[in-house]
């Protein structure tokens, strides 16, 4: 009997007890946590528009990942839904990597926002329909007017910003629009009490913490490894072969004898040395440039930089040939290792005929040719520039209309390992008889410091005017007066 009461008691208690607050219940709904993590990821993405917008955008497009994939099970809108964001993720690495190579250009990298944006509204598209088919299935009314507003919102946003639409008040109304639709949102898991329990969660075999950290190691290691992998050019190097001098030894005593430097003339090709035959004249400009930041010196009334080191050995030589055409060669060494080595370098020519086209012409098209050298365990590598053309652009003057100039220009990347890294380029000009200056310049534009992402090439920073933060440009002239 004893027993029999025992048991009547403790039903009792039970029957009669009060239910934990509706609070507590919503805490522990599964439908509410991937909401949040849904409205979550959408304010984050949405609103990347500060300093930490990469750290945003990265943490986002996890959090609506993970909230599609607790309903993926649910219906086919939250599996495309699932599968869009996971889209994005892969966006999201590529938008991180590419532009720690050398090969990405503004255009690319917008067709990458595009696509995102794209999976973007389609993942609130598949929210919208996927609230509305749960809604439906809960025997309550088929609509899901907040996430349908969220949808509407970015996509208006979207083609506000594809117009070219800008200014302070279309900004702000959008972004008031998308703050609104997304504090409605957040009233679905509300709504939704006592259908959460019925909504499909799926199974989740990996813990959100892994997911996090793979998540977060994968968007670390992938710049630095783009950048190990992608940030120079590709350069094909072979052994230099030996070079018969017999034929051509009065040649180089002659050019010797007019003033060539001897390392110059080393590294000339045999056709090169030909073409050089018969020289009549010949001036020389030698000039060390530094690549460093050099070191502050004070006196009494002023201050200047010295630089301790110079890194690079310009030689400029100005040919001229019987026919009264000139040969220029714009030679470089790096006497000492540059700090910042296996990045891009560019030069860039101004010739004559570039900075006075009334004088100079180019003989034929404006053409260069050239190559690049360096040694290493005693063999004397070379190798072609990757990329040697005419770069076209319009010359600005206070006095005239803006004028259009071609100059030869090269982009390369030496090793990481060997030494005497060099190189030159050769080009041809004719004076016309108004003619009384040949002045021929050589810029050279290279890395001088280690953080440089996004990565901005020695072309995109000398010729697009991109923010040279990471690069130095020198320069040397060779300048021969036609009376003497």
């Amino acid at each position: 009997m004893a027993d029999d009461r025992e048991l009547d008691r403790m039903l009792e208690e039970e029957l009669t007890a009060v239910p934990p607050p509706g609070d507590q219940l919503t805490e522990i709904t599964p439908w509410r946590r991937a909401i949040a993590r849904l409205i979550g990821g959408s304010a984050m993405v949405l609103f990347a528009m500060t300093p930490l917008g990469y750290l945003m955008n990265v943490a986002g497009v996890l959090l609506m990942m993970l909230g599609f994939r607790m309903l993926r099970r649910e219906n086919r809108w939250f599996a495309a839904g699932w599968l869009l964001s996971m889209a994005n993720m892969a966006l999201m690495l590529v938008y991180l990597a590419w532009p720690a190579t050398a090969y990405w250009t503004l255009e690319e990298m917008a067709v990458v926002n595009l696509l995102a944006t794209a999976a973007l509204l389609g993942q609130y598209f598949c929210l919208w329909w996927g609230v509305r088919a749960v809604r439906r299935a809960s025997g309550r009314t088929d609509q899901a007017g907040s996430a349908g507003l969220l949808f509407f919102s970015c996509l208006l946003g979207t083609a506000v910003s594809l117009s070219g639409l800008r200014g302070l008040l279309p900004g702000l109304a959008i972004a008031a629009l998308l703050i609104f639709a997304l504090f409605q949102l957040g009233k679905v898991g509300r709504l939704m009490d006592g259908v959460g329990y019925a909504v499909k969660m799926a199974p989740v075999r990996t813990p959100e913490w892994a997911v996090w950290l793979v998540w977060l190691v994968c968007c670390a290691l992938c710049v630095p490894l783009a950048g190990a992998i992608g940030a120079h050019y590709p350069m094909d190097w072979t052994p230099r072969e030996p070079i018969e001098h017999t034929a051509l030894e009065a040649i180089r005593t002659d050019l010797l004898n007019l003033g060539m430097p001897p390392y110059v003339l080393e590294d000339l090709t045999v056709e090169e040395i030909r073409a050089l035959k018969e020289a009549v004249r010949m001036e020389v400009s030698i000039d060390t440039q530094p690549f460093n930041e050099g070191r502050e010196f004070r006196g009494a009334n002023f201050r200047r930089t010295v630089y301790d080191v110079r890194e690079m050995l310009f030689t400029s030589v100005a040919v001229e040939m019987p026919d009264g055409r000139w040969r220029v060669i714009h030679h470089f060494v790096w006497q000492n290792r540059p700090e910042i080595r296996g990045g891009t370098d560019y030069i860039l020519l101004s010739t004559p005929y570039n900075r006075n086209e009334e004088d100079w012409l180019p003989v034929g098209e404006p053409t260069a040719s050239g190559r690049l050298l360096y040694d290493q365990d005693g063999v004397t590598y070379v190798g072609d520039f990757y990329e040697l053309g005419i770069r076209e652009y319009l010359i600005y003057s206070m006095f005239e209309d803006p004028q259009p100039a071609r100059s030869p220009y090269a982009a390369f990347t030496f090793p990481k390992e060997g030494e005497r890294f060099r190189g030159y380029l050769i080009y041809e000009t004719e004076p016309l008889e108004s003619a009384w200056i040949l002045d021929s310049w050589i810029y050279y534009t290279h890395q001088d410091r280690p953080f440089n992402y996004p990565f901005v090439t020695a072309k995109m920073s000398y010729e697009d005017g991109w923010n040279s933060r990471c690069y130095q440009t020198r320069g040397d002239a060779v300048q021969v007066p036609l009376d003497e």
